[in-house]
């Protein structure tokens, strides 16, 4: 079995850096992912985990001009980096943080339990319950798919407060802000 050091070794050494990377690193990489994906016999597009350099996180938490009274939610949260910044250099209110992986929940879990306004939960977007409050949300995986975006928009639309998404489908280094209200 793939450990979860492997996995963080072989998916953020590049983004954590900004830069593109070779064809052939990003190959080596995308095939170690996939080794593992395939023990643990899930979807790609729900499980894929490839963390965010603070800078890049910096810049979606800048397009979304958050307020203190602000509830983010974050889909994919991976480590909580997102979550964790949003409080800190924004002082939001609330953090809602959902992760499909159940190896990065197990390590992230210690790292947010000192912070009660994050609420950490393992699970699909698809079928975690939203709070009616979220005010803003994030989904920075850029291996997922316009049509998961659509999805995901639907749900704030359709359940939640949430006045935009800002995400980055499709394109690792560049972010879309869709106006939801």
């Amino acid at each position: 079995m793939i450990s979860l050091t492997d996995i963080l070794t072989h998916t953020s050494g590049w983004f954590l850096n900004e830069t593109e990377p070779s064809p052939e690193i990003l190959s080596r990489q995308i095939a170690k992912q996939n080794e593992w994906l395939n023990l643990t016999e899930q979807p790609i597009e729900e499980f894929w985990h490839t963390p965010s350099p603070p800078e890049y996180i910096r810049r979606a938490l800048q397009l979304a001009n958050l307020k203190k009274t602000d509830i983010v939610l974050d889909v994919g949260a991976g480590d909580c980096r997102l979550g964790l910044m949003a409080l800190q250099a924004y002082q939001v209110k609330k953090v809602y943080a959902i992760e499909a992986n159940p190896l990065i929940v197990e390590l992230t879990r210690p790292l947010v339990e000192d912070f009660p306004q994050i609420i950490y939960t393992e699970g699909l977007f698809q079928t975690v319950a939203f709070a009616e409050d979220i005010t803003m949300a994030f989904f920075l995986a850029w291996h997922c798919s316009i049509q998961t975006i659509e999805k995901l928009a639907a749900r704030l639309r359709k359940e939640t407060l949430c006045r935009m998404v800002i995400h980055n489908s499709g394109r690792p280094f560049d972010f879309t802000v869709e106006i939801l209200r």
